[in-house]
């Protein structure tokens, strides 16, 4: 089944009402840390899904250091359940 591709400006338009539901720092960090966890279920993150996520990064006002830091997070809770 084909994922229908929705255009850049309705896409964007939904992630910017979607970010302003989001009204703590907390609610759009998880939503973060969650987007991201999905991106790499597979281990591996293709260019369209770092693509996505920079984008919600900044529609969700995510800034570069703390994206980081919840990416480097959720990827060594990943690689610690693998060595377990």
């Amino acid at each position: 089944m084909a994922i229908a591709q929705v255009p850049d400006t309705a896409r964007r338009a939904r992630l910017d009402t979607l970010g302003r539901q989001l009204a703590t720092t907390g609610a759009r960090e998880l939503a973060y840390a969650v987007a991201f966890l999905v991106s790499v279920s597979d281990l591996e993150l293709s260019p369209s899904e770092s693509a996505g996520l920079e984008e919600l990064q900044h529609v969700l006002h995510v800034d570069d250091r703390r994206a980081t830091d919840l990416t480097v997070f959720i990827a060594d809770v990943v690689a610690a359940d693998d060595a377990a």
